[in-house]
């Protein structure tokens, strides 16, 4: 099991423009009128409004890929109250509290999100018990291989290059330097400092993959074949992200859309 690991809203920055996203602009009604009259401002925005690949010194010397995607924000993760930091995040709501997400409520911010491309750590499913009906038991693992956490402290060092252009200057970024919970013994900022807020704040993206990998039939790990279908079994094949032998770079769905493609083709070559 492999996902997209990283932070979401971490380094934030105070901007002293009106460019960004806040919860009094998005939800007024000279918002609601202009989107639904011309399908423009705020609520018109994709919420993704940057993304960047990038190869950090701590990259696999190996391969010639780059190991981080930033994601820029036109909001800070406190754009709501701490319940709606809550439902986007899932942090502790002590966490929360602590980090005073609602400071800055209402106010003009722009945050990033950077995240591992080709994590090295690897993580489980296992039963937990024969009740088909019962929850797994879900070890993600993140981190567990040292070079995950070294790439994604140098991807937030390369945020905070970011705000250092032109570009982003000439709207006042300013860090917001609230302590990290739990990560206030070291200097901010510094890589000690990077690493405890990684594995404070991480969160997953979603594209969970590899619990079926395919594969040859001489590799042990493998529970689907190059055709889909789960060894052992007659008449059932996997088709979504779990199949993936490795995590692809960047978001899972398009490639799902292949592997479907791909599979719905096998079925019909059988059938027809």
């Amino acid at each position: 099991m492999q996902d997209h690991v990283g932070l979401v809203g971490f380094p934030e920055y105070w901007i002293n423009k009106s460019y960004s996203v806040t919860l009094d602009y998005i939800g007024g009604w000279a918002s609601d009128l202009k989107y639904k009259l011309l399908r423009q401002g705020p609520i018109a925005s994709p919420l993704f409004e940057v993304i960047g690949i990038i190869k950090t010194k701590a990259a696999d010397p190996k391969l010639d890929l780059p190991d981080i995607e930033v994601i820029v924000f036109p909001f800070g993760a406190g754009l709501g109250d701490e319940q709606s930091v809550y439902n986007f995040l899932g942090f502790d709501k002590k966490f929360i509290k602590e980090y005073k997400y609602n400071e800055y409520l209402n106010q003009h911010m722009l945050s990033f999100a950077p995240f591992l491309l080709h994590p090295k750590s690897i993580g489980e499913i296992r039963l937990q018990t024969t009740d088909p009906f019962d929850y797994p038991l879900i070890n993600p693992n993140y981190y567990n291989d040292e070079r995950d956490i070294k790439s994604i402290v140098e991807g937030i060092k390369a945020c905070t290059q970011f705000t250092k252009t032109k570009a982003l200057m000439g709207i006042g970024a300013k860090m917001r330097k609230q302590p990290v919970p739990g990560c206030g013994k070291h200097a901010h900022m510094s890589d000690e400092y990077l690493e405890c807020v990684a594995r404070t704040m991480t969160a997953a993206f979603y594209h969970s993959t590899g619990t079926c990998k395919m594969g040859a039939s001489n590799d042990p790990t493998a529970v689907t074949d190059p055709q889909l279908r789960i060894r052992g079994l007659q008449g059932l094949r996997v088709v979504d992200a779990s199949v993936m032998p490795e995590i692809v770079s960047s978001n899972t769905e398009a490639t799902v859309v292949m592997i479907a493609e791909k599979a719905a083709d096998m079925i019909k070559a059988t059938m027809l």
